[in-house]
């Protein structure tokens, strides 16, 4: 069957279903099949076998029941590279590249003290994979609670080679931790989205990724707080914590912070589109909780 006709078929049923980005979509399920980018799709005047064409109708079927694509092919980009992906873990989204770009940049500057890298809340690994590729004399420890998502997590570690300087632990937050100043740089994208707001999510979230990685509370702050809670316990003197936060969390976390002596530094850092995106702290001594 022709490609061509299959890509507007599949484009027009994707809109009936509600999907937004139908081209985009079918673009990628298609290029994933026949293993090829999406620029190359109507090159040639190409067709699909009988058996292609049955995979590629199972496919559209999963994505008109508004399954992410994601999914559907087992592999989202984040950072330029290719991760593995499954239901037990958050699909990567590009905003979070920002966590990555904000310790590189005060790495490159010096700013960075020596130590292992702590990533709370790993998901896929994305996080701590990347900076172990970006800064290959650290040490990486990636920590969540979700045991099926640190199988995936570890093999994007085995996929992107660096198996031998990530460390899975099973945990929930820091509780298989002994206190102690160990960490100099800890980030984290952990649950932000209210309970109130997960009705309205779109289903593809809503549906099908794991509320687990989504669900941060009544306001969307339970997770954030017991993490800046136990923070002093392992970071350094000196150390950075980075943070993905919601777009109407900025002024909350930025309170939290003033609440507690030992750090400086901190600050919101926007993404492209000018939103709140990531917190940004640095610790300068033993932290004093005030109620």
């Amino acid at each position: 069957m022709n490609i061509k006709k299959i890509y507007q078929q599949a484009v027009e049923r994707l809109l009936a279903a509600g999907v937004a980005d139908a081209a985009i979509d079918v673009g990628f399920l298609l290029s994933h099949l026949l293993k090829c980018s999406r620029a190359e799709l109507f090159v040639a005047d190409r067709y699909l076998s009988p058996g292609l064409v049955e995979q590629f109708g199972k496919f559209l079927a999963r994505r008109m029941a508004r399954e992410p694509v994601a999914y559907i092919i087992g592999e989202q980009e984040f950072w330029s590279l290719s991760f593995l992906v499954t239901p037990d873990v958050l699909i990567p989204r590009p905003e979070t590249e920002h966590v990555v770009e904000a310790a590189l940049e005060l790495n490159k500057s010096g700013f960075v003290e020596n130590g292992p890298m702590l990533d709370l809340g790993t998901g896929s690994g994305i996080l701590a994979i990347c900076l172990a590729l970006e800064m290959p004399d650290r040490q990486v420890v990636a920590v969540d609670r979700s045991r099926p998502a640190l199988l995936v997590a570890a093999a994007n570690a085995k996929r992107h080679g660096v198996s031998s300087r990530v460390n899975f632990v099973n945990s929930c937050w820091l509780e298989a931790f002994r206190p102690g100043p160990i960490f100099s740089v800890v980030v984290t994208n952990p649950p932000y989205v209210a309970q109130t707001s997960m009705a309205a999510l779109e289903p593809e979230v809503r549906v099908f990724e794991p509320a687990l990685a989504l669900d941060g509370g009544f306001h969307g702050v339970r997770e954030i707080e017991i993490i800046c809670r136990d923070l002093d316990q392992i970071l350094k003197a000196g150390g950075w914590f980075f943070m993905e936060i919601g777009f109407d969390q900025e002024e909350y976390v930025l309170e939290l912070f003033r609440k507690m002596s030992g750090y400086d530094n901190v600050r919101v850092i926007r993404d492209y589109a000018g939103l709140p995106r990531v917190l940004q702290a640095r610790k300068t001594a033993t932290v004093k909780k005030h109620g």
